[in-house]
Formats: structure tokens, sequence, C-alpha cells
């Protein structure tokens, strides 16, 4: 790889680490248009979602103290739960017509949360649930998991600290799927080096905002990532039905 391509994607992990620490979500978001223009759609996308993990992973190393373990683990074990009827749906009805009919959903939904007043919606085993599930089909069938957690962060007014220590935790499973990527980026050791460096320093950048970003703009910010998340899968969606070969 040529040193301009391997800047662009150091730089590109680095505001993705920045953007999940702060956030809990987005690594993927900000990071996959350049990584993909660098690499590839197929390796780049891998490439964003390895990332993904090990800047979730690497993150709870700051943030573990501050996750409602119940919770949590709630919404991973739905989570994963959820990703089965997600693999069934996506062997019946062809792909793109459910990403968008699923990204659909879950924009209207976006669009209905914005008008509630945060923390209107009590909190409980079932909602913290049902949002899991959700995660899991959506990452399946739609690519993006991270929607439905903000729709039951900002529901149920979720401290913005303790969701994105949540999401810390939650991330690496929702991008599993990833391990058993069929093309997995042949990079040189000093490439893989470069990135981790990129990826260690956007987690402690992110790491000294976090603390100064008001929940109130964290909250906004959170609910920005989903949104803009769920318009570029129901994107992706629509072009893959116009131009199927695109």
């Amino acid at each position: 790889m040529s040193l301009p391509l391997l800047v662009l994607c150091a730089v590109a992990v680095l505001c993705g680490a920045i953007a999940q620490r702060v956030t809990g979500l987005g690594f993927a978001l900000v990071s996959s248009p350049f990584l993909v223009m660098a690499l590839g759609p197929i390796e780049g996308v891998v490439v964003a979602n390895l990332c993904g993990v090990g800047s979730g992973l690497f993150s709870l190393w700051f943030t573990w103290r501050l996750i409602d373990l119940r919770r949590t683990m709630r919404i991973v074990a739905a989570l994963l739960v959820g990703f089965a009827p997600g693999m069934v749906v996506i062997r019946v009805v062809p792909p793109d017509w459910l990403a968008v009919l699923v990204a659909s959903i879950v924009l209207i939904a976006l669009l209905v949360t914005l008008t509630v007043r945060p923390g209107r919606t009590k909190d409980s085993w079932v909602l913290s649930s049902a949002a899991g599930l959700a995660s899991g089909f959506m990452g399946v069938t739609a690519s993006v998991g991270g929607p439905p957690l903000a729709i039951y962060g900002r529901l149920t007014a979720w401290d913005n600290r303790e969701f994105a220590a949540a999401m810390q935790a939650v991330t690496p499973f929702i991008l599993i799927a990833v391990v058993t990527a069929p093309s997995f980026p042949s990079f040189a050791v000093s490439g893989w080096v470069t990135l981790a460096v990129a990826l260690i320093a956007g987690v402690i950048i992110g790491n000294q905002i976090a603390p100064h970003v008001s929940n109130r703009l964290a909250g906004r910010l959170v609910m920005t990532v989903a949104m803009v998340g769920t318009l570029l899968a129901l994107g992706r969606a629509i072009l893959g039905l116009v131009s199927p070969s695109a």
C-alpha cells in the first residue's frame, strides 16, 4: 500500500475511534467511506468493522466502571438471539428489499423518537431486550445495529456517559460476524501497526474529549450518528435495487 493511502486509512481510524469513544457508536460510519476508498468495498468494510471491535474493547479500559452490567448483559443476550431470525429472513427475502424495509422502519422510529421527550419511558427488562433483539436483527439484515440502541437510550434517558460505556461492550458483539469475513485484508505488518497506533491514539483523544461533552450534546450526537447510519443503509439498499451491478 502506498504511503498516502496508509495515511488516509490511519486518519480514518483515528477519527472513527474518537467518535466511538465519545458517543459509543459511529466508528464504521466515520471511517468506512475513507477505508472503502483506500481498500475497496469489501476489505474496507472488514477493516472498519475489525477496528471498530478493537476500538470498543480498548475503550473498555477507560469506561468499564461506568457500565451497568445487568442492563448491558440483557442487551447483549437479546442481540445475539436477534441474529438468528435475521439469518433466517435474509435467506428468504432479497437482501436489498429487506434492508430497505428494515431501514425505513427504523428511520420512522428515529423520527418519532425525536418528538418524544427523553425519559418519558421507564426502563424495563422487556424494553432493553427488545432493543437488543432489534439491534441484532438489523445488524444482520441492514448491517447497522446501533440505531435501535440509540432509540432505547433516548427513550429511557440513559445517562450518555453510561450509554457510551455500555456500547463499547456491546459493539464487539454487533460486529461478531466479521470474524468469518470471506476476504481478509492482506496488510503488511507495518500497516496493521500503523492502524493500531491510530486506533489507540483515537481512543485516548476521545477519552480526553468525552468528559467535556455535555449529556445533552452527547445525546444529540448519538441520535445524529444513528440517523445518518440508517440513511446510509437505506441509500445503499436502494442503490442496490436500482443498479444491481453497482
